[in-house]
């Protein structure tokens, strides 16, 4: 019975059985429209650069550091014509951490996407424009779980790791029972 409740877990989405990792960023050099960019880093990644805040925003810089050019993230204005992020799943953001900006003087102005100096300054630009660009991959490197929550593909809880504890747990006792049985 309590391997059906975890596996209706597993299966559910409440349950996660994932490691705690951080971002880490990946800087494409190739030239890339916004919406090409954003496939691009879908297919081989998990999406465009996210910048929750300023140490967030320290970690892009540093990874583009090397480069002298100009990166598309994964802001973009939508069809409200609010600015929001190419991973617009809410549950993946703490509150206020979807409205971080860091516009550079006098933007934001024409252009529904933005990209970034390596000063780590913002601007926008056309869509159709191309750019460099920094992908995400969400499972990288372990941490401590509020890194992870906010920003890994499994938001790791502390309820789902004793969910797969019990589970873990279970599971051993079961099968050192039906060894022990077989002797």
């Amino acid at each position: 019975m309590e391997t059906l409740l975890y596996l209706t877990l597993l299966i559910s989405g409440f349950y996660t059985p994932s490691s705690c990792l951080i971002c880490q960023y990946h800087v494409i050099n190739i030239e890339k429209t916004w919406t090409d960019a954003q496939s691009y880093c879908r297919e081989k990644y998990t999406d465009l650069a996210t910048v929750d805040d300023m140490e967030d925003l320290n970690r892009l810089i540093t990874s583009a550091n090397d480069y002298k050019f100009w990166y598309w993230i994964g802001l973009k204005k939508g069809d409200s014509m609010k600015w929001h992020w190419s991973l617009a799943d809410r549950r993946f953001y703490r509150e206020g951490e979807t409205e971080f900006r860091n516009w550079d003087t006098g933007t934001p102005q024409n252009g529904n996407c933005v990209f970034m100096s390596t000063a780590g300054l913002w601007n926008n630009a056309s869509c159709d424009d191309q750019h460099h660009f920094i992908c995400y991959d969400g499972e990288c490197l372990h941490t401590n779980d509020e890194a992870c929550s906010k920003c890994c593909h499994d938001s790791f809880n502390k309820s789902s790791y004793v969910l797969w504890f019990l589970y873990r747990n279970q599971s051993q006792r079961k099968f050192q029972s039906a060894t022990r049985s077989t002797r």
